[in-house]
């Protein structure tokens, strides 16, 4: 099957209302496409440029912007945060629950990292995604995700001794806001997305052209795609930039960023990273740990296993396939998603890039799975 066939079977078997979907190597793009409506029982057409949540999308460019700090000696990967975060200078690990059913915790032995933070290894999760942490809020339950006491609570681990996808790259993109002096909207725009030509993305595009929006939608009980109100507030919302997740953007803006990444750090003769600094964002950050698995604590979100049968491993960039597969992509290359039904891929060995962008609930839909997955056969079969 074609790549635009796969876009217009979907649409046609209703898995979603709409996607847009772009494939590209590092010196331009191979395919540009999009098929169906922004927004069920709507008439404006799917575009490439549709808005859409990028949600956790967002972590790959907050990653590039740390590590542009890095670059320039601003921070460091490897030094205790405390000086610059002093909200995670005194971290204490969930042990358990005692007979009353209150959490029971320790101090942690180790300082968290920028590097923890940014490869989901500080023991900072997600309510949504831990059963024991949500029950470590008790009966009053999480904060607002748009608060940014959302993103404090106990370690689920001592930092570094485990994988757990979580909060920690929304901590970082607070640590770039204090390094470089910039509200993270103002560093992203200067630094990545204006050099980039990414004028469609950002924390607040969704606002600046409704019109141009992709409807969320959730999966009702006879499998149909339902339109619901968008699930992210107008900036104004939320108390900080969410670098895990706070990002609105097109196919046609990431797929630059990911032409860049393949590009060694740069596109159109425009550098955002150094080509060493690229090469160590490739390499396992995990090492025998296994990372990618996402669980659930609420019926808006399904268990996620991205590379099933295999234990993925964990780069800068997401997740890494330690084996070839079949009919897709090689071993080594990264990929990662987006709660809302967005998807990117990045293939080294073979140059080719893609992104899927849809907007469906709840995380981890099986059917938009297999349409992400047959999307990325196409592209290689093509």
């Amino acid at each position: 099957m074609t790549i635009n066939a796969v876009l217009a079977d979907a649409v046609a078997q209703g898995v979603v209302p709409g996607l847009a979907g772009i494939v590209a190597r590092a010196d331009g793009d191979i395919y540009v496409g999009a098929h169906g409506l922004a927004t069920a029982g709507g008439s404006v057409a799917m575009a490439p440029d549709t808005i859409f949540w990028l949600a956790s999308m967002t972590k790959l460019v907050t990653t590039i912007a740390a590590m542009q700090l890095v670059e320039a000696g601003a921070v460091s990967l490897d030094d205790p945060i405390r000086g610059i975060l002093p909200e995670l200078a005194n971290p204490h690990v969930l042990e358990g629950f005692d007979e009353a059913g209150r959490p029971v915790l320790r101090p942690a032995r180790r300082a968290v990292t920028l590097r923890q933070l940014l490869t989901h290894m500080s023991g900072i999760g997600y309510d949504t995604m831990n059963p024991d942490l949500l029950r470590a809020r008790g009966p009053a339950g999480p904060p607002p995700m748009t608060t940014v006491a959302s993103l404090q609570g106990p370690l689920v681990f001592e930092p570094g001794e485990g994988w757990e996808y979580g909060a920690g790259i929304d901590w970082a993109g607070l640590l770039i806001e204090r390094t470089s002096g910039l509200a993270l909207d103002r560093y992203f725009a200067r630094n990545i997305f204006d050099p980039l030509g990414m004028t469609d993305t950002g924390f607040d595009a969704h606002v600046r052209e409704p019109a141009r929006n992709s409807g969320m939608h959730v999966r009702s009980p006879d499998q149909s795609a339902l339109p619901i109100p968008r699930l992210i507030g107008v900036p104004d919302d939320w108390e900080f930039f969410s670098g895990g997740a706070g990002l609105c953007g097109t196919a046609v803006d990431y797929i630059r960023l990911l032409r860049m990444l393949l590009g060694d750090g740069q596109l159109g003769g425009v550098r955002i990273l150094d080509e060493q600094t690229v090469d160590a964002m490739w390499r396992n950050q995990a090492g025998e740990i296994p990372a990618g698995r996402v669980g659930t604590a609420i019926p808006q979100i399904l268990p996620f296993d991205p590379l099933p049968g295999a234990n993925g491993q964990w780069s800068l960039l997401g997740v890494l396939n330690p084996r070839d597969l079949p009919g897709r992509r090689p071993a080594g290359s990264a990929s990662w998603v987006g709660a809302g039904g967005t998807v990117f891929w990045l293939d080294r060995k073979t140059n080719l890039c893609g992104v899927l962008l849809a907007q469906i609930l709840p995380f981890g839909d099986p059917a938009l799975g297999r349409v992400q997955r047959a999307f990325e056969a196409a592209a290689y079969a093509s």
